[in-house]
């Protein structure tokens, strides 16, 4: 599934294959993100919000969310909107974090990564 995405912003290709996100960077940074990890990462208010931990208790994180996209939405030239097939769709990923999770070989290696 390719984006449309709108001329002239920092990221100029977004495409979806199998479970990974590949983006194309105007800087020509080839990115690679797995959906589970840009699912872990969703900004929104209600997936940002860790339930605090009973005083005394043990933390249990609920189940990982599904990671199956639906559909993918350019926000500007600033943003990607992901609709989840469990229909969650509040979060508008900025670039700046879709770069920071980029799991591409150079970004993976140590002192590597992407600016």
């Amino acid at each position: 599934m390719r984006v449309s995405l709108p001329a002239g912003g920092r990221l100029v290709e977004a495409e979806l294959l199998g479970s990974v996100l590949l983006l194309g960077w105007k800087d020509g940074h080839r990115g690679e993100l797995p959906l589970d990890s840009v699912r872990r990462a969703c900004p929104c208010a209600g997936c940002g919000a860790a339930p605090a931990a009973p005083k005394g208790g043990l933390h249990v994180l609920p189940p990982a969310p599904p990671s199956e996209v639906q559909a993918i939405q350019a926000v500007g030239r600033y943003a990607l909107q992901f609709i989840w097939k469990d229909g969650h769709q509040a979060g508008i990923y900025n670039l700046d974090l879709l770069r920071g999770l980029c799991q591409c070989p150079e970004c993976s290696r140590p002192g590597g990564g992407a600016s």
